[in-house]
């Protein structure tokens, strides 16, 4: 049974232990959430299990581990605690299984921390221990008043100088990845490996001893203090967050002389790539509003989701990067800000990409949830025209909202990418009133509820833009009128 990649949700059904002659079950890269049912391993002939990719939390049922015909089981990239079972399918499981479960502990083999024990002694024990401890309680507990008051002391002075690799939690590092190692995997940096170039650094794909592609980002050393900066930012939002449509970080190496994140490779590069570059495949509606949805669905967990909420600052199409299954995952945290409870806005030296900033900035120059929303409608507007908002057309005092505007609602078909018509039989009019064939009006239609939540989120008062929250059902719902319309077409 294959259902991945169909962006379900909910809870896995319990009913699936009631199919015991399944074979195989694929469910990753779907939503998932919730524990793993304990009616699995009534599954009694099930081979392959594919959990990789949800957000299913609580622990690994250990009966699991009695399935004598599983060869292959994949949990990677889910919330999963405590131990891993022994004996069964576990017993030769390898770290890129469970990677991305960050609580999870186990055996050294795996990449696994050690979970820590938890022991019980009996009355007679603690009886003996209390008759030797009694006569010294008075004298320990006064040396542990001096030492909690020691320890206060050193760790207020690391905390004023700590090192980047500090930020990451240290059950992240399930996976120890070396410089040396690093240097290997991308072939001593070449520049065929280069997958993107900033400022501050580039990124390589790389190739790791044990086999797992990576993108890694290499920061450039001594370009500037910023550089440093952005890298410690970016280590410390990558401790606070975690959702199925943020780039996932690996690991981290960081030396006096070497630094660099190790994160999820995206085989399909970035948004920007497919919309701009000269590549003969492009992307159609329904693509691109899923891939937006997934945009949108990050930031509604950044702004709401998060203990803290974060502002990610520099929200732009080549930030949205694409896996194997074209799913979008924002990346790049080096200017984001962790705001204070009241989620209120902070002052940042730090200004985003030039055509996605929002027009408050310049009078406050504070960054904010707002501005995020705003450079989110810029986005939805450049990914549906094709035009950038940098673009030259755009010099004369006009921009990109301005423009769309202009043309909304009644001609909007002069200003979407002419990519997404092309493989429709329909014919339209020079001024875009007339659609006649096939299922092109439902998409004009779908076409103008996106450049109208474009439009609301690029408002110019931060007050008249609507939230994450409000976005993300708005897009979902032109998500599935554009699946029905897919679906009528086939049938």
């Amino acid at each position: 049974m294959n259902l991945s990649s169909n962006r379900l949700s909910g809870f896995l059904p319990i009913t699936l232990g009631h199919l015991p002659m399944l074979v195989n079950l694929d469910l990753h890269n779907n939503s998932f959430s919730g524990s793993i049912p304990q009616s699995l391993s009534n599954l009694i002939s099930l081979s392959l299990l594919d959990l990789s990719s949800n957000s299913l939390s609580g622990e690994i049922p250990k009966s699991l581990a009695n399935l004598q015909y599983l060869t292959s089981l994949n949990l990677s990239f889910n919330q999963l605690a405590g131990e891993v079972p022994n004996g069964g399918a576990f017993a030769n499981l390898t770290m890129q299984s469970l990677i991305g479960n960050l609580a999870l502990c186990g055996s050294a083999k795996q990449g696994l921390p050690a979970c820590k024990v938890s022991y019980t002694k009996t009355s007679r024990t603690r009886s003996i221990m209390l008759k030797y401890v009694l006569p010294f309680l008075l004298f320990g507990l006064a040396v542990s008043v001096i030492l909690f008051y020691v320890v206060l002391s050193n760790k207020k002075q690391k905390s004023r100088g700590r090192n980047p690799i500090e930020l990451l939690p240290s059950r992240v590092h399930q996976r120890f990845v070396s410089e040396r190692e690093l240097v290997h995997a991308a072939n001593n940096f070449d520049e065929t490996n280069i997958l993107g170039v900033g400022n501050f650094g580039s990124v390589y794909k790389g190739l790791l001893e044990d086999g797992m592609i990576v993108a890694i980002k290499v920061l450039k050393l001594g370009s500037s203090e910023e550089a440093s900066k952005r890298f410690e930012k970016e280590c410390e939002v990558m401790r606070n967050v975690r959702h199925r449509n943020l780039v996932k970080i690996i690991s981290i190496c960081s030396t006096e002389n070497f630094k660099a994140l190790i994160l999820q490779y995206m085989p399909n590069n970035s948004l920007d790539r497919w919309l701009h570059s000269s590549q003969d495949h492009k992307l159609s509606i329904l693509e691109r509003v899923c891939i937006v949805s997934d945009v949108a669905s990050a930031l509604e967990y950044l702004h709401h989701g998060c203990s803290r909420p974060v502002v990610h600052s520099d929200v732009k199409p080549s930030n949205i990067l694409l896996d194997e299954n074209m799913v979008g995952h924002l990346g790049d945290f080096g200017i984001s800000k962790l705001l204070s409870g009241d989620k209120s806005t902070t002052p940042t030296s730090t200004l985003g990409t030039l055509g996605y900033v929002a027009p408050e900035y310049g009078l406050s120059g504070k960054s904010s949830i707002q501005g995020d929303i705003y450079s989110f409608g810029i986005l939805l507007l450049e990914t549906f025209t094709g035009r950038k908002p940098t673009d030259a057309m755009f010099n004369s005092g006009s921009s990109i909202r301005q423009w769309v505007e202009e043309s909304f609602p009644h001609a909007i078909l002069k200003i979407v990418d002419g990519n997404l018509f092309m493989d429709d039989e329909e014919t339209h009019s020079d001024d875009g009133d007339n659609i006649e064939l096939g299922d092109a009006q439902a998409k004009h239609k779908c076409l103008s509820s996106v450049l109208e939540l474009g439009l609301l989120c690029s408002s110019e008062m931060p007050k008249e833009r609507m939230t994450m929250k409000d976005v993300v059902v708005r897009l979902n719902k032109i998500k599935m009128e554009l699946v029905s319309v897919a679906r009528a077409s086939i049938h």
